[in-house]
């Protein structure tokens, strides 16, 4: 009995001191998350748009995600990238929808796409509603 007790004392100890413990999906969303933005800040949008979508793919709630991730489709479309202004609309869409912390950027973002679109008169609109939301 005192065996059973002491390895489960043990295994307890293991998981509050030493993180043996598995991350919930929030926390691996946003370990990759800031994978991710390490990559866009070297240039490297196909991955971080793919770490963003594993990310997604672990916490689709995370609003945040979605910003980052939609930034690296903006930003590798303007550059002659693969990806599709519209993807990054859509989210900035969920981005909006989710998080009010990253709500004001997506809009300012979603309007920068929009203009890359071609789109003035949306791009004006979004911006304005971001000038207008506090931080």
């Amino acid at each position: 009995m005192k065996l059973r007790a002491g390895m489960m004392g043990v295994a307890i100890c293991c998981a509050l001191v030493s993180g043996c413990k598995e991350k919930t999906p929030a926390q691996k969303a946003t370990a990759v998350d800031a994978k991710g933005r390490e990559l866009v800040l070297k240039g490297e949008y196909g991955p971080a748009i793919t770490l963003y979508s594993q990310a997604i793919q672990d916490d689709g709630s995370n609003g945040a995600v979605y910003f980052h991730r939609g930034t690296a489709r903006m930003l590798d479309a303007s550059t002659g990238g693969a990806s599709i202004l519209e993807d990054a609309i859509t989210d900035f869409n969920m981005a909006i929808r989710l998080d009010p912390n990253v709500r004001r950027s997506a809009y300012r973002a979603r309007g920068d796409v929009k203009h890359l679109k071609g789109d003035d008169v949306g791009a004006k609109e979004d911006w304005d509603i971001g000038e207008k939301l506090k931080q």
